[in-house]
């Protein structure tokens, strides 16, 4: 199994964190064979946040056997 961490508690330029950035990376991921992500979700000032509001579940839900961990 592959797993994919999209992110994390990093300050670098090229880290996904914007809810956007996320999402795209998770499903570039998927595309690859990725069948488990992982990241942190942010908030809108880019804080770590585990309120799921701020994932959107616009590519994430449609891909089928993927593992999602927060």
């Amino acid at each position: 199994m592959l797993q994919v961490a999209i992110n994390g508690n990093r300050n670098e330029i090229l880290i996904a964190k914007t809810t956007s950035e996320i999402t795209d990376a998770a499903y570039n991921a998927v595309k690859a064979g990725a069948k488990s992500i992982h990241f942190h979700t942010r908030n809108q000032k880019g804080q770590e946040t585990l309120t799921l509001a701020y994932v959107k579940n616009r590519y994430l839900v449609s891909e089928k056997d993927v593992e999602i961990f927060l």
